[in-house]
């Protein structure tokens, strides 16, 4: 049953000139190729009342062009490894052949799910169950590959098998690297000093605005670090519980239209 909305029932700190949107989980289910209606009814709204809308997702170029990506002014990709505003490129910060060879021997000697995402290709490297449950999907976009394959293409984020606990004993093999979890079993690995808050960071400040006037909107984990960068941040009722204890603002869960409740809350539509 949904409930009520009543406009302006929130507020930011300062007018909002810019929004940050998670896909899976906030503007689309998870591995789904469409946007919600309510979501996109959203975006057109804000863009029209002059507010810049920016994909901020752990997705890459290759696999987001199933989306409207015209309803968005920028793209903060592989969580905040490349960030792009119209056709201009405002951060790119790809693996290093160090991290490539760290990851190289790693996936060798583990038999952990592994995909890897550069611009123009996805692939995996091993799979399991937890593979099969997580990306089915989305299966057909990662083909399955040699290991090799990571020396051939530049690689900016790489997504392996975890379960939460795990992850200390990952970092301590993978010497520059971070981990983002985005959902129970599979966290994405990136450089250290990346993410999405790092990305929505450089954004703002190509479009010279204050964090202030952003609002982020998010249900993962891999979302906190955008959250902590926005002057108002807002997880769906989806979202993870630590994702949640961050927020400004929890709306209604992705079958609800949390998305299109939320800016109506805040007066942005």
């Amino acid at each position: 049953m949904h409930m009520e909305t009543i406009p302006n029932s929130w507020a930011a700190p300062a007018p909002v000139k810019a929004a940050f949107f998670d896909i899976d989980g906030t503007l689309a289910h998870l591995g789904e190729p469409r946007l919600l209606p309510s979501s996109i009814q959203a975006l057109e709204m804000l863009r029209a009342r002059g507010i810049v809308c920016c994909a901020a997702t752990g997705r890459g170029p290759a696999d987001i062009a199933q989306y409207p990506v015209e309803l968005f002014d920028g793209m903060v990709l592989f969580n905040g490894q490349l960030c792009t505003v119209g056709d201009a490129t405002v951060r790119e910060a790809r693996f290093t052949t160090d991290i490539l060879d760290a990851l190289f021997a790693f996936a060798q000697a583990s038999r952990r799910a592994m995909t890897f995402q550069s611009k123009h290709k996805l692939f995996s490297t091993h799979r399991t169950d937890n593979f099969y449950h997580v990306y089915a999907p989305m299966l057909e976009n990662f083909p399955l590959s040699s290991l090799e394959s990571i020396y051939e293409s530049d690689v900016f984020q790489a997504s392996v098998e975890c379960m939460p606990g795990e992850e200390d004993e990952l970092l301590g093999r993978l010497s520059g690297c971070e981990l983002v979890r985005w959902c129970p079993t599979f966290v994405d690995v990136i450089p250290v000093g990346g993410g999405k808050g790092a990305g929505v960071a450089e954004v703002l400040a190509y479009l010279g605005l204050a964090r202030a006037e952003a609002v982020a909107f998010g249900d993962s984990q891999n979302d906190i670090s955008m959250f902590r960068v926005c002057g108002t941040s807002v997880a769906l009722g989806n979202a993870a519980q630590e994702t949640k204890a961050v927020a400004t603002y929890v709306t209604d869960d992705v079958d609800d239209d949390g998305v299109y409740r939320a800016c109506l809350r805040l007066g942005l539509i």
